[in-house]
């Protein structure tokens, strides 16, 4: 498995490289790390603004500078390395495309409401953006001992467990599987609506109950099934409840019509204090 992780030195670094050590001791991942040093002072500069030879090359060669500090940062650790100048998400994107990387690492940080609002943040632009899955450090990594699955029944669930299945092996013994029951809203009698979510529970739970039995041939499995509520809330209320120390989701694009609210991947992201595992499939 070849794995992607930019870092930028930051104290979220120490937890990627927690994770990193359990995959390469125990996945045997062929991990790069990278670092994108952006040449922010280049954009203080309109180019409609004449300036001269002097200016250009002071900047040239602080860019160097700040490369050469990159380079050097990054032979602290025990992985193969990269420096880019550029700005990071495409850097990233362009590193993932041209060694068609299995897995990208990120290191999360924390950032105000306002800030994502007007410029979102470099984890969920790569969410976006990305086509592999996405491995999002956030807080203390405390080890994979159990794993929160969410299962939504969408297009590519089957791919998501497939992959869930390769990917946990041998690193975790024990998963949740959770669905929540959305309330069906459509502009029928109410009988015929009741009937309607009686039929799909039925169908939902008989999927269910062989999924736990397919993934209880490798983890210890519990299901867990709730009603009513917001996927988002109760997501964390559940695996606060289980103990679990990961979160994983398939990932869902924001609405078209609505994409200033985001969609359930994206405010899981936000919201939760847990690392989380991004499946792109």
């Amino acid at each position: 498995m070849k794995v992607l992780a930019p870092i930028d030195f930051s104290p979220i670094t120490q937890e990627t490289l927690k994770l990193l050590k359990l995959l390469e001791e125990k996945k045997g991942a062929k991990v790069t790390l990278l670092n994108v040093v952006e040449p922010k002072l280049l954009n203080l500069y309109p180019e409609s603004l004449p300036f001269g030879t002097v200016e250009v090359e002071e900047l040239e060669s602080l860019n160097r500078v700040l490369l050469k500090r990159a380079e050097e940062e990054l032979k602290k650790y025990p992985y193969p390395s990269k420096v880019r100048l550029g700005n990071v998400v495409e850097e990233i994107l362009l590193e993932l495309e041209r060694e068609n990387y299995e897995l990208l690492v990120l290191g999360s940080h924390r950032r105000g409401v306002l800030e994502r609002l007007l410029v979102g943040s470099t984890t969920q632009k790569l969410l976006n953006l990305s086509k592999v899955p996405t491995f999002v450090v956030k807080g203390k990594f405390l080890g994979l001992d159990k794993v929160l699955i969410s299962y939504d029944f969408s297009k590519n669930s089957t791919k998501f467990i497939k992959f869930i299945k390769i990917f946990f092996k041998n690193l975790t013994k024990k998963l949740v599987i959770f669905h929540l029951f959305e309330k069906i809203d459509l502009p029928i009698e109410e009988d015929i609506l009741l009937k309607l979510h009686r039929s799909l529970e039925d169908e939902k739970l008989k999927h269910l109950s062989q999924l736990v039995r397919e993934l209880s041939e490798e983890f210890e499995v519990e299901l867990t099934l709730k009603k009513g509520g917001k996927v988002p809330q109760e997501l964390l209320r559940v695996c606060e409840e289980k103990g679990c120390s990961l979160l994983a989701l398939n990932y869902r694009k924001e609405s078209k019509l609505l994409p200033f609210l985001g969609s359930t991947t994206t405010k899981v992201v936000e919201t939760s204090p847990l690392p989380l595992l991004i499946f792109k499939g």
